[in-house]
């Protein structure tokens, strides 16, 4: 019985993890398809360019960083 009780107790726990992440994810998600669909990373890369080309990366990652690190603070804070 206490093996269930655990089970049923890890399986709540990941559960309200997935949610918080969910919540958090699908809203970025679909932000940065509507941005990406409105032309903002091209208008957004030339100022990203010069730390993007510190890691060596294109500077149309840029949004995609920006968005990863919103992702990062937003779960952090929750």
């Amino acid at each position: 019985m206490q093996v269930l009780l655990q089970i049923r107790r890890n399986t709540q726990e990941t559960l309200g993890i997935y949610w918080v992440l969910v919540r958090i994810t699908i809203p970025i998600a679909i932000m940065t398809e509507l941005l990406s669909r409105m032309g903002a990373i091209k208008a957004v890369a030339p100022t990203f360019a010069p730390v993007m080309n510190l890691v060596g990366l294109p500077a149309e990652l840029g949004l995609a960083w920006l968005t990863g690190t919103f992702g990062l603070l937003a779960t952090t804070a929750s």
